[in-house]
Order: structure tokens, then sequence, then C-alpha cells
């Protein structure tokens, strides 16, 4: 009852002792070996070691801390914590940067879903994993993966609508389905060397450039999954490099915008709907390696003008080219290529909407099959409207039932093969049109039997026919037909006649079969064959065999009396069936033999009686009862009971047990013979006897009172008091540019210390201090470090692009533009060592130069008379056209070698102001100028803009300063205004 008493009171202390908290969640707590507090908004996790993963579905598995997510503005997680659990920050709708530190290597599923506001997450450098729909429907602005990533979740940003950076670590290989779906602000991307592109990794996303490389040496091919790029709208221009082999199913459907597209030398399968409803394609060119284009790739392409074929056979499935209403030519470069390439009928076949064939850049009018072409399956010239004649040569024996379908122009189809199989047509529409095409042919051949069955005119070679030899019973003949009139010819072949046989047979027996003799009445062969004979026609009797005599049966022909004994069979022997008697202890035995078919039966198999076999058990006395010994016959169960013993009685011996402090004593006494046992002498227990020993509390330890009895060693501990607590001193280590800073903690009582609050190092802070270089100076940058003042440096070597130039010193007034014009790519020497700066400049050149300046771009086609194909001025010309900033002379001319004159300079640039949206509104007059009212009245305002834009400063002539507008410009004078130009109105 003491100790009783005593336990109820450490009870009532302890409880007292706790802390009594407000009935709500808990603001801080433990998770693993993290802990995390909330105050005031700002949520804190720190510690050492990964997160757990959370599962929002049930309120025990959420992240401890998930209440609060529409009170939190600031997460803080230390330095230490390795890993950031699934679903830890799920739809914390008000946080709008977190800095994750450099320790955590895994950022789980759904770490930060729905965290709408969340605009700044750097990703730190030693990270692994990022979860599935780890930063879905995030406000992140930038996405810059670290070089330790090699593979990407699924959805893992699935649309993060404002990211406008995408940075990939060299190392990533595996980008999983959805990943970027819906990044719509991201505007260009190139893909990494071997690289796994998930299905609709990139879908729904604001792409306008996309670039997948070339192959590098050693490097895997980069694969693109389903819907990869699908319903990018802004998806302007994409490059496919060697490193694809296949363009998956869905890959760029919808593009809309696409207007650029390059397709890699490897490339060999383009996928269902790879490229449909991308609107704004007109052109594409496929790659020699391309052998297939499967169904709807190019469906709904209606801006489509122009396609390329590669040089390899192409298979396509139903539709590939449907609706691409615009197209006006297929370019081939050879046309047993394309003979022998499966196009599905109508739209699968780009030349059904296309209409017109061009073989080299010439249209195709005039067809002649090639000789390694056997047959056409029937969409290779369908709806080709361009043809006027086609010839098939003999090698050409089949033709498909919509091979000339809709070739509305068709005059004459010539076919060489007298046997060609012409398939049955849906329509009289298949070979051109009845009333217009004329089908030439062989005199009855499948040509002209297709021609009077479907109402076509058939016109016949000038035939004459020259018996080569007479067909025989076994050997064919041959015939020659020939045309004097084309002097096609072609040989017939006669079948043989096969032999016309006589028979005449004679009757069969049941021995000899009937003999047949054939003789052939042309050749008189002849041939014997024997037959069957008929067989005996036997009838059976069967005799039966008994117990004693044998059985058998008897054969006997009803035509020719033929008789035969078999099928002997034995006689059966008695069959006895045994009925045996076992002997018993007293009765012998024996075993009765009977015959189950005739009842014979005898008796046999005497045996003896057994006697009794009997087992003795033997009862031991015990202390109460008697001792006896049963017998037991083991054969017949016969028993008797002998050998009776007396009782033993009881022999007890005596245990006593001394009291204790707590029980009483008594006798225990057991029989030694049976174990019989009972209790007598009972005594009362003693009582405890205890000492007190007094704990004091320390800083973490409670204090307490030990008592322990000194006669058996019992205890118990009362008397509880509370610890006293550290009482710790700070001291706190600053970080540096190279160090982290810290909080050193010690307690003034018993000297405990540890170290927390961490933070990183500052890192240095260089800015840049540059000297730029001159042509005859170095130029340095210096590197300046604003917090510690660390420097380093970087020489700016100098740099003359005109040096090797004799002709351009560096004392003249034109030197620095003509070293902008040759850094730029703008202008080159006239030779190694020359610029002839006082040369007029051509026109051919200027357009050239703004071409180079626009990268080259390859648009429009030449339109002008005296500007030849394949010229190094060809393509600028048509660029410059096509953008309407030239626009020739007159009479379809240029005039490449003309001089530009000062006027047509200043013109040729306010065009291509106007063309590319620069500002074109400034004006100054012209009253100025003493030649002001010479300038042309088309380059009026052109003149006066250049001039208020500071590009034309006028030719000082004595004291007065002219425009000159009708005077040639030198080359010298056009690096400079195109100096001016490029820095004062293309920034």
């Amino acid at each position: 009852m003491k100790r009783l008493v005593s336990l109820l009171l450490v009870a009532i202390l302890f409880l007292h002792a706790l802390p009594i908290a407000p009935v709500h969640a808990a603001t801080t707590g433990t998770c693993g070996n993290l802990t995390w507090t909330y105050d005031s908004g700002t949520l804190t996790i720190s510690g050492y070691g990964p997160m757990p993963d959370f599962d929002t579905t049930y309120a025990n598995t959420r992240a401890p801390w998930y209440n609060y997510n529409t009170l939190v503005d600031t997460i803080i997680i230390k330095n230490g914590v390795t890993s950031i659990g699934a679903n830890a920050f799920y739809n914390y709708e008000l946080v709008p940067s977190i800095n994750i530190p450099v320790s955590v290597r895994s950022i789980g599923e759904k770490a930060f879903l729905f965290c709408d506001l969340l605009a700044d997450a750097p990703l730190p450098p030693y990270l692994s994993h990022i979860g599935e729909n780890a930063f879905a429907f995030c406000a992140l602005k930038e996405i810059i993966l670290p070089e330790t990533l090699t593979e990407l979740s699924a959805k893992a940003f699935y649309y993060c609508t404002k990211a406008t950076t995408l940075h990939f670590g060299s190392n990533l290989k595996t980008i999983g389905a959805s990943a970027f779906e819906g990044c719509e602000s991201v505007r260009e991307l190139t893909l990494l060397q071997g690289m796994n592109v998930g299905g609709s990794a990139f879908k729904d996303s604001g792409l306008v450039k996309l670039t997948i490389p070339d192959r590098a040496e050693g490097a895997k091919d980069i694969t693109l999954g389903k819907y990869a790029f699908d319903d990018c709208r802004h998806l302007e221009e994409v490059y496919i490099g060697d490193s694809v082999t296949t363009i998956s199913d869905y890959a760029f459907r919808n593009c809309t915008a696409l207007k650029k597209l390059t397709i890699g030398g490897r490339v060999s399968t383009i996928g269902k709907y790879a490229f449909n409803g991308d609107t704004a394609l007109a052109e594409v060119k496929f790659p020699n390696s391309l052998t297939l284009i499967d169904d709807f790739a190019f469906m709904y392409c209606t801006g489509l003008k122009k396609i390329t074929m590669g040089n390899r056979p192409v298979t396509t499935d139903q539709h590939a080219f449907d609706n691409c209403n615009a197209l006006e030519g297929v370019y081939i470069s050879d046309l047993s290529v394309w003979c022998h390439s499966d196009f599905y009928m109508y739209g699968g076949s780009p030349l059904y909407y296309a209409r017109n064939l061009y073989l080299d850049g010439i249209l195709v009018e005039h067809l002649v099959i090639p000789e390694d072409v056997t047959m056409l399956n029937g969409s290779t010239f369908d709806n080709m409207s361009c043809l006027k004649t086609v010839v098939l040569p003999p090698n050409v024996h089949k033709i498909g039932w919509t091979e000339f379908s809709g070739c509305y122009n068709l005059e004459r189809i010539v076919v060489l093969d007298p046997n060609c199989e012409i398939a049955n047509p849906q329509s009289t529409s298949q070979m051109g049109t009845v009333k217009k095409t004329v089908l030439h042919g062989w005199r009855d051949s499948t040509l002209q039997t297709y021609a009077e069955t479907y109402g076509y005119t058939f016109t016949t070679h000038n035939e004459s026919i020259t018996v080569l030899s007479e067909p025989t019973c076994t050997e064919s003949g041959e015939r020659l037909h020939h045309c004097s009139v084309c002097k096609h010819s072609y040989t017939e072949s006669v079948a043989a006649l096969g032999h016309d046989y006589t028979s005449s047979s004679t009757e069969p027996t049941c021995t000899q079969g009937s003999v047949t003799t054939h003789v052939c009445n042309r050749c008189e062969d002849t041939y014997s064959t024997v037959g069957k004979p008929l067989d005996h026609k036997y009838q059976s009797e069967i005799t039966e065999p008994t117990c004693t005599t044998e059985g058998f049966t008897t054969y006997t022909c009803i035509d020719c009396g033929h008789s035969y004994v078999d099928k002997v069979m034995e006689a059966f022997g008695h069959p006895y069936t045994a009925k045996t008697t076992p002997p018993t202890c007293t009765e012998g035995g024996f075993t009765e033999y009977t015959c189950s078919v005739c009842g014979d039966s005898y008796i046999d198999d005497y045996t003896e009686a057994k006697g009794h076999k009997y087992r003795t058990k033997v009862t031991q006395p015990s202390c109460t009862e008697g001792g006896f010994t049963e017998y037991t016959c083991s054969v017949c169960g016969d028993s008797y009971i002998d050998d009776h013993t007396d009782p033993k009685g009881h022999d007890y011996i005596a245990n006593v047990i001394e009291p204790t402090c707590i029980n009483g004593g008594y006798t225990e006494y057991t029989c030694t013979v049976c174990s019989d046992f009972y209790f007598a002498d009972h005594t009362d227990p003693k009582g405890h006897d205890y000492i007190a020993n007094v704990i004091e509390p320390t800083c973490i330890n409670g204090g307490y009172t030990e008592y322990t009895c000194t006669v058996c060693g019992d205890f118990y501990i009362a008397d509880h008091t509370n610890p006293k607590g550290h009482d710790y001193i700070t001291n706190v280590i600053k970080p540096t540019c190279i160090d982290g800073g810290y909080t050193e903690y010690t307690c003034t009582v018993c000297g405990d210390s540890y170290v927390s609050d961490h933070t990183e190092p500052s890192a240095h802070n260089y800015l840049p201090h540059i000297t730029k270089p001159t042509c005859t100076t170095d130029g340095r940058i210096d590197h300046i470090c604003s917090f510690c003042g660390d420097c380093y440096s970087e020489i700016l070597p100098a740099h003359c692009p005109s040096a090797h130039l004799a002709d351009v010193s560096l004392s003249v007034w034109y030197h620095n533009a003509v070293d902008y014009a040759l850094e730029n790519g703008l202008m080159k020497g006239m030779s190694e060592t020359t610029f002839e700066p006082d040369t007029a400049m051509n026109r051919a050149m200027l357009v050239t130069v703004l071409w180079r300046y626009c990268g080259e771009p390859a648009e429009g086609e030449n339109s002008f008379v005296d500007v030849v194909s394949g010229q190094w001025y060809t393509n600028a010309v048509a660029w410059a056209a096509h953008n309407g900033i030239v626009g020739g002379v007159g009479n379809g001319r240029f005039a490449p070698n003309g001089n530009i004159t000062r006027e047509q300079l200043a013109t040729i640039l306010f065009r291509y102001c106007n063309a590319n949206g620069i500002d074109t509104t400034a004006r100054a007059p012209l009253s100025s100028f003493p030649d002001g009212r010479k300038v042309s009245s088309y380059a009026e305002d052109a003149i006066s803009w250049a001039v208020s834009v500071g590009l034309l400063a006028g030719t000082k002539i004595g004291n007065q300063t002219y425009l000159d507008p009708q005077g040639n410009a030198t080359r010298a004078q056009v690096a400079t205004i195109l100096m001016r130009f490029i820095e004062n109105m293309m920034k």
C-alpha cells in the first residue's frame, strides 16, 4: 500500500510539470531526424537527413505542417536536409520563392504541386531526382537543371506557364512524359545528344524554335515519344538532325505556325499524324533515308506547296497527304525510285493534290516508265493532270486500278506487254478519260479487251505475225509479233497441244486386274495401265472353342469357291475360381476350386489350426492401488487376468519455506513415490526495511529520491524535482566569400555546446572593369570582388580586322567603318591585300551585304532575267525582291553589276527598315543642300529620312555640302553608312 501511494504521488508531480497547450495544430514537431517550426507565416525545417514522403489523401498521412498551407508565405529549409518528401508543400499557394539548400539530393513527387505563386526556386547543384508533378502548376520564371540530373520524371514542370528560361544539364538523358507540357513562355530549345524525350514532353508549349542536333561521334540516337511537341502553336522553325531515325506519332501535330522544317539524313520513318494540321508549312524536303510516311502524317497541311522526295522508295499509309489542297508540285530526282514507291490510294500520295510532277526540275508531261519497273501499284501517277502521254515498256506486267485516274489531260497510253494485268476500275476514268485518252497496244491484248469493255478508243500497232515454230503434243510453239511503224515486237508462246489418247481395256478377275492400252491419235504415243484385281468375296463360318476342344473360322469365296481355315482358337481350359478358408486358433484351413464354365470343382491346400498367441500387460502396484498381469491373444482376442499384488502406501518428505519481507512461511510435504503433496505449518511475512538515497537535479535531468530495502533489495523512486535547464551563451561567426557562417551555443553551467544556424558562403561578387583593345594596344577585363577585393584579369588582344589590307591605313576616315564591316561579315576585301575603298559599290554587292546581315535566309524565287541562277548574289537578290527591298530597274531586269547611287543606297535601307518594322517616320528638309532638288522623286522620303537619322551627312566640295544623290556610293562610304545604320537603327 505504501508503494502504491508513492507511485500515485510521482504521477501527480509529472502531470503537474507538463505545459498546458492550446487546443489547435502544433507549431513545432519532428519528422524523422528533422525538426519543423511554424511562426508568423514562416515554416522552418532543419536537421540532418532525409524528409519522409507524405500523402494528402488522409489526415494521418499528410505532412505535419499541412494545415498551415494557407498561412505560410515563407519556407526556410536549412542545409543538412537531404531530400524533400512527396507532397511536402502541396498547394502552398502564398509562397513566392524558396531557397533549396545544396544538401538536397532528391525532390519527391508533387512536392510543390499547385504552389501558384512560386516564381523562384533555384535547383541545388547536386540534385539527382525530381519526382512526378514536383513543380506542376508553379509560376517558375526559369528552370535550370543541374549537371547531376540524368532523368526527369513525368510532369515534373507540368504547366509552368511563366518559365521563360529552360536549361538542361549536360548529363540529362531522359525527359519524362509531359515533363514540360504547357510551358507556354519557353521560346527556344536545343535537345542534348542521346536524349530520350517522353510522350507529350513539350506539348502545348510556347516554343518558337527547336533544334535537334546532328549525332556526335559515339553518341546514341535521340528518340521522341508520341505527342512530344503536339499543339506547339507558336513553333516556327524545327531542325531535326541526323541523330533521329524516327519521327514519332503526333510529334508535331497542330504546330500551326511551323514555317521552316529541316529533316535530317537518317530519318527513316515519319509516324502517324506527325505533322498533321501544320497549316503554315509551305515546303518539305524528305531525306534519302526516308522509307515510311505513316497514316495522316501531313493531313490538313493546307499551306504546303512544294514537296521534294529523296532517292529511296517510300511507303505511305492512308491519308498521309489528305487535304493538302495548296500543293503545287512534287520534285523527284529518280523516276525509278518514284515508281517503286508504294502510295496509299487518294490522299496517300502527295501527287494526288499537287497534280504536277517535276523530274530534275522539269515538269513531266511525257512519261516513259523505266525498264526496272515491273508493276505500278495503283496510285503512283493518280491525279497527275500535267501528264499528256505514257509509254509502259514490256517489263511492266501489272497496272493498279487507280494508276492514271484523274489524269484529265492524258492523251495517249501505250502498253507494250500484250498480257499486262489491268485491275478492274471503280470508275471509267481509271486510264485518263474515256473520251480523250487513246489506248494503244497489240491486237487481241488485255489492253484492247479493257478498252472495248470500258469504251476507250483503242489503236493497234501495224502488226505482222511470223510463226517461228508450231506447237506439238509435248513442245510449245512461238509466234513473233512485230510493228512496222514503231519497230516494237514481242514473242508469243503458243502452248503445247497435249496428247489426244484413245483407250481400250480387258475385264478383271479375282486374282488379275484389267489392262488398259492408251494410243495418241496424233503422234501414236502408247502406254498401258493395269487396274486392281476384283479380290475374293469371302463368307465366314465360325466354330466356337470349349473348355477341352479348339475353335476356328472357315472362309469360302462366293465367286470362285476358294476356301481356307484361319483364326484357330485354343480350348479354353477350366477357368477355376478359388475360395480360401483360412485356419483359426482352433480350426484348420483349406481352398475350394470351381470351373466358372462347366462347374467342375475340387478342394486342396489344407493348413493346420494356429493355436493362441497371448501377449502380457503388467500393471505395477501404486501407493493406493494393487498390481496385476493381463494376458490377451493377438489372433482372436481371447484374454484373462492373473498375478495380483498389494498397494505400496505413501512415503512423504518435508520442505520448510522461510517467511520474507512480503510473503509468509510454510512447510510443503511431498510423496517420493507418486508426488502427492500438501501444505501445513504457516507463519507471517517479516515486512520491508527501506533506506533513502537523494539524487540532485542537473541541467538536463530532474532530481529524485531512491528508496531500497536492506533485507530483500526491493526499491522505488519518489520525490521528483525538475531539471535546472541549460544557460547558453551565443557566439555568432559571420560567413565570408569562401566559408559559411554559424552560431556556437555554450552552457555556462555544465559546458555543453552545439553549433547551429548555418549559413551559406556569400560567394564572390565579381564586377568587370573593361579596358577595350585597339588596333595597336591590348585591352583587359579586371574582375574585382565587391566584398573581399579578390581580383583576376583577362587580356583582350589588340585586333585590327583590316591589318592585312594595304589600302586601309589607321589614319583614314573610314578605317573604323571598314573594320566594322569586315568583323561582322558584311563586306570582304576585293583581294587578299586590298579593300578598294574608292571603288563604286554595285547593286549586287549591296543586296548581298544586307542578306548576309540577316543570316542568309532562303526566301523568295529569282524573277529577274539578268540574274543568273547559281551566282554568288542570286539568293540575296531573290530574298531582297521577296521582301520588297528592291524592285529592279524595269523590263524584268535588276542590273546586278550597275553601280549603286547614294539615293539608291538610301532607298534600299529605307525599304529594309519598312520590311522589318523599324520606324522611318523621321524627316529632315533637303533645302539646306544646294542639290537637294536633284533627288529623284522615288527617293525623296528615303533621302530625307537618311539625313534625319544621320546616315547621310553630305559631301564637302569647297565650302558647300552636297547630297550628290546620283553620285556613285563608294565601298568606303557604304561601309560607313552601314556601320551607322546598324549601330543606330538596329539596336
